[in-house]
């Protein structure tokens, strides 16, 4: 792609994860500024790390990262970002964002069963369905 003079370059983004062509397809349609890669495995990157702006994914190799010299965004698709946080490449400049509270809706479904299955005696009546 040539630049012309007084053009902004494209933000790139890549997405790596096993469901990445999936993300691609709606962030498409959301975003079509955007220059959106997708890549299921690391190995695949290629020379895409090197363009990203911006990383939707939930792990990523030190490797990878120092050759991510444009990078100002990681979007984790995790709830935790110790597997990103840790690395040591990773420059402080760089925003690093999750998708925490995700779980939230079905960690109250969660509690309100469990409380319900021990008023009930629900393992009781397992028991009782096994006899």
């Amino acid at each position: 792609m040539t630049q012309r003079l007084g053009e902004q370059e494209p933000t790139h983004l890549l997405i790596l994860d096993e469901s990445a062509d999936t993300y691609k397809t709606a962030l498409e349609k959301a975003f079509p500024e955007l220059v959106i890669h997708a890549s299921t495995v690391e190995t695949s990157v290629g020379s895409l790390i090197e363009r990203t702006d911006i990383l939707f994914t939930g792990k990523i190799s030190d490797q990878l990262i120092r050759r991510a010299s444009r990078l100002q965004w990681i979007q984790a698709n995790t709830t935790g970002m110790d597997a990103l946080v840790s690395l040591p490449s990773l420059k402080k400049e760089v925003l690093l964002t999750s998708a925490r509270g995700i779980h939230g809706p079905q960690m109250s479904e969660m509690a309100l069963l469990l409380m319900l299955s021990l008023n009930r005696c629900f393992q009781q009546v397992i028991r009782n369905q096994r006899s």
